[in-house]
């Protein structure tokens, strides 16, 4: 067991952490629930953005909420503190960002993840209405029974009607089965799987031929994707596939910006964008 008084300050970090999230005036409480996902959804990192203008019959958000550092026994959380306007009735659904810089002890796995997943669903609870959860875990080799344990514990603990989806990077859909058999075999209990498709860096050209040939296969049903505006070759090989999507996902190193918005929108074939405010 932890002594009293890392619990202590592990507890004052966390609510301190809170209150600096508040600060940053994610949105606002209040928005009615937005119902079933929509098929386009504009990743939000850390940047100032006001994305009020989208058409939220089309188009939801994800939205970094906070980037949780597991070390060893140790939980630390760093909240999203930029500032996003988003529109009533948007589909919204956090982002927690999770990095290991050790793996905890073989025998306080279950309870770290179990204090990990305690704390995200926390800090997703305390600040607007979510219509669902997404973790981002680059999870390496030995990580990942971490990463079964961690999301079965935020299923567990996150409340009826959210949904719980995942990233997963390209190799995990081209080659590697850890995923597909720990969806199989552990019964992981996410509703869908989001392929990412940017920032891939070594085997960045292998993944993009087999995306060339192939789409990444279902993951539960769902056929979904998620790429960068930013990376024109990805852009370009996949601008024509995009139709077979059930699910894309967008992001945009620069930050959301109007004519970025219009852009997606010409990817997808979709007005991202009110009516209103076409002239934009």
């Amino acid at each position: 067991m932890f002594r009293i008084s890392s619990i202590v300050v592990s507890l004052l970090v966390l609510l301190l952490s809170t209150m600096r999230a508040d600060a940053a005036q994610l949105p606002e409480q209040g928005a009615q629930p937005a119902g079933n996902p929509p098929r386009i959804m504009l990743w939000s990192w850390q940047k100032i953005e006001d994305l009020s203008a989208i058409d939220t019959s089309k188009v939801g958000v994800a939205l970094l909420v906070g980037r949780f550092t597991v070390d060893q026994n140790k939980i630390s959380l760093e909240p999203r503190l930029s500032q996003l306007q988003l529109p009533p009735g948007c589909y919204r659904e956090a982002v927690a960002r999770v990095e290991v810089k050790q793996m905890p002890d073989e025998s306080k796995m279950e309870e770290v993840s179990a204090k990990l997943a305690h704390s995200i669903v926390n800090l997703v609870l305390a600040h607007s209405h979510y219509d669902g959860l997404q973790i981002d875990f680059d999870a390496k080799q030995l990580e990942r029974p971490f990463y079964v344990h961690l999301l079965k514990q935020l299923r567990a603990r996150l409340p009826l009607g959210l949904t719980l989806s995942m990233t997963a990077l390209a190799s995990w859909c081209q080659g590697d089965p850890w995923l597909r058999q720990a969806i199989a075999n552990d019964r992981l209990p996410v509703d869908y799987v989001v392929p990412m498709f940017f920032t891939m860096g070594v085997g960045k050209e292998q993944a993009l031929r087999l995306l060339q040939d192939n789409l990444p296969g279902p993951f539960n049903g769902h056929c979904a994707l998620g790429f960068s505006l930013s990376e024109a070759a990805t852009v370009s090989l996949i601008s024509t596939k995009l139709k077979n999507l059930d699910r894309i996902y967008l992001f945009c190193s620069p930050g959301w910006q109007h004519d970025r918005i219009k852009y997606a929108g010409k990817l997808v074939d979709q007005n991202l964008l009110k009516e209103k405010n076409n002239g934009i």
